[in-house]
């Protein structure tokens, strides 16, 4: 944390949040000198278990896959995360090392105390929280009770009987934040409901462990995230997600008369902050899909935990989760998947399965489609798996997710979805994200996203860096990494930190109009004003049976300005000029090419992996980067000026207009 950093973050509180800082500031200090003084957070009563949520009777579980090799690799003292490949945990597993760098982060610290920030203290903060929300104790126990081998049992004691021995409440680097606090309260609990599923008559309490500790844990796991919620700026997916897991925890585990509270608490806010988070048409207010995917996955995690309860569970409640899953289906072409607009993080809520199925997004619709319909026919493990623990008897359903209507607009959000399932647009005029500080929104307003028989062409490039190569973070979330137009090479809105913008361009999406097979529709920011350029504009025109686009992209402008528009394209697309600003696309395996057509007013440099330039980058996922094709055109305006590029679809029957 440095100075310059505080003082930012700062400028974007609250005299509210400040005040509320100070008391948790203070509520800690005190926590950490009771902690010192042999204090821990105790229940008032044995901590029990409430009747399990899953009935196995109608289940076929001869659809599932394997998993064995997931055990096998963990009792040997290593395993997956990421798209990381037998990383080195040890056996009893090392909680505190991170297995990527081998940094050994200070196991005796007041968690809280630790600067995650610091890859010298904590090393890769990203990879050893991952290993901290033991997700993948949840396969192992679908495993045991799939083949009710002892083997799995081993696994999830050698796991917790580690974790009790290395990580008392409050010290270490696991209790640092509510979120990771929080998602690991949900493994276990998930876990638990597992083996009692296959017929452990207390669950997790049936292991060879010491159950009064671990139950302690549980309770003081409720009562760290109860304690230390992300409130205020900070409330965006991490406060669902800590919401989540107390509502998840306390539902599972029965602590007495607190734990009524906390649940009680937790759900009531859950509705309040989906109605906050999300906006009315059913799109994420932080601007990145990822996230908006993993609240829709809180929301379907915390519905069927409450529909075992008696609870009322709203209509409203029910109707968001159709429509964010609507929207991410209306975002992917047909059999692929929603372009990487914002942030993405690659985790998820509960880890059903060790390998990574029909992916993240297409999990969602299944589980969706499933609890709609009340059955699930498809080959995803975690749709069977979430529909079978929701109660049989719910009333409230959501709604099965619909093939893609072009256009499909969502004015709130600011998306709109032109031309057809063979010749995808995406056009993204939302703002910049959610709440003050937009963690993990990106400086993409105007960016444009296009696939062509149900493959991504010009694409989003992507995250790759969170706490890590900060150089490389701010570059992806700028606006040079995106498919809009930029001024002076600066970004729309102004970084203030690795998850903090200060000035905030604003949006204004225009809607959608049609006629005779065309789709049109604009937008405009004020995100270059300080640079002299008063409003920055686009409108798209799409022939939807010619498979043309023509991009009219304006610049209100004072002075003299120097002006660059980026198409990104995804990997192993290749690039033939052609003369004249005409650029032909290829790629392998496609039938279909894609030609530019540039204004004569611009000068085209083409980009692949250029460090210097920092341009012609793609990732396809966290501390993931390749070199992808970058066309960016340039020129110098010194009044209003307006700019036509032309991308047309051309196949092998056809030629372009």
């Amino acid at each position: 944390m440095t100075l310059t950093w505080l003082i930012n973050r700062l400028k974007l509180m609250s005299a509210g949040e400040i005040a509320h800082r100070l008391r948790v500031t203070l509520a800690s200090r005190i926590e950490r000198s009771a902690l010192g003084a042999g204090w821990q957070p105790q229940p008032k009563a044995e901590v029990t278990i409430f009747p399990a949520l899953l009935e196995m009777n109608a289940l076929d579980l001869g659809q599932l896959p394997d998993h064995q090799a997931a055990t096998d690799k963990l009792l040997t003292g290593s395993i997956d995360l990421f798209e990381y490949r037998d990383l080195p945990i040890g056996w009893p597993i090392n909680w505190h090392k991170d297995p990527l760098s081998g940094v050994e982060s200070p196991a005796q610290q007041y968690g809280k105390g630790i600067d995650y920030r610091d890859d010298a203290q904590v090393g890769d903060i990203k990879v050893l929280w991952e290993l901290g929300r033991q997700q993948f104790l949840v396969p192992i126990a679908i495993e045991y009770l799939i083949t009710k081998e002892q083997k799995h049992l081993d696994a999830i004691a050698g796991v917790l009987e580690s974790w009790l021995e290395q990580n008392h409440y409050g010290f270490g680097i696991h209790w640092c934040s509510s979120l990771e606090v929080a998602i690991r309260g949900i493994s276990w609990s998930f876990t638990h409901q597992f083996l009692l599923a296959a017929g452990l008559p207390k669950g997790i309490f049936s292991l060879p462990i010491n159950v009064s500790l671990f139950a302690r844990q549980l309770y003081q796991h409720a009562h760290f995230i109860k304690g230390y919620l992300s409130l205020f700026s900070s409330a965006n997916n991490h406060l669902m997600g800590e919401l989540s897991g107390l509502n998840v925890i306390c539902s599972v585990f029965d602590f007495g008369e607190k734990g009524k509270q906390w649940q009680s608490f937790a759900w009531e806010q859950i509705q309040i902050e989906g109605a906050k988070q999300v906006y009315s048409d059913g799109v994420n207010k932080e601007q990145a899909i990822y996230y908006h995917s993993w609240v829709l996955e809180y929301l379907l995690v915390n519905y069927l935990v409450v529909s075992h309860s008696g609870l009322t569970i709203p209509d409203d409640y029910i109707k968001r989760l159709s429509r964010m899953a609507q929207f991410v289906a209306d975002l992917s072409p047909a059999g692929g998947l929603p372009p990487q607009i914002g942030d993405a993080d690659d985790g998820v809520a509960v880890q059903l399965s060790a390998s990574p199925g029909r992916g993240f997004f297409l999990d969602l619709i299944d589980t969706v489609n499933g609890m709609a319909a009340g059955s699930v026919t498809g080959p995803s493990e975690k749709a069977f798996w979430y529909v079978a623990l929701l109660n049989a008897q719910t009333p409230a359903r959501p709604e099965l997710v619909t093939e893609t209507q072009y256009p499909s607009i969502y004015n709130d959000g600011g998306y709109a979805i032109l031309g057809r399932p063979d010749f995808h647009v995406i056009f993204d005029c939302g703002p910049l994200g959610y709440p003050s500080i937009a963690a993990h929104g990106h400086a993409d307003i105007l960016n444009i996203c296009l696939a062509v028989d149900g493959e991504w062409w010009l694409v989003d490039p992507g995250t790759y860096s969170y706490h890590s190569d900060q150089g490389w973070r701010s570059y992806f979330r700028g606006s040079r990494a995106h498919n809009v137009l930029t001024v002076n090479d600066k970004d729309q809105s102004e970084i203030g930190g690795p998850f903090m913008w200060l000035s905030r361009a604003k949006a204004q999406f225009d809607g959608v109009n049609t006629e005779a097979g065309l789709h049109h529709c604009g937008g405009r920011h004020d995100g270059y004003a300080g640079e002299g350029a008063s409003v920055v504009s686009r409108r798209l025109s799409l022939d939807v049976a010619n498979e043309t686009l023509l991009i009219d992209d304006q610049v209100q402008c004072e002075r003299q300005l120097p002006l660059s528009m980026n198409y990104h394209f995804s990997p192993g697309i290749q690039c033939l000029d052609q003369g004249r600003n005409r650029f032909l696309l290829t790629k392998p395996l496609s039938k279909a090419k894609l030609l530019l057509e540039f204004p004569d007013s611009v000068s085209v440099k083409s980009y692949q992996g250029d460090e210097d330039a920092l341009l012609g980058w793609y990732s396809s996922g966290l501390g993931k980067k390749a070199p992808c094709l970058t066309l960016s055109a340039n020129a110098e305006i010194k009044i209003t000026t307006a700019f036509m590029t032309r991308i047309s679809v051309i196949r092998d029957d056809k030629e372009p207009i």
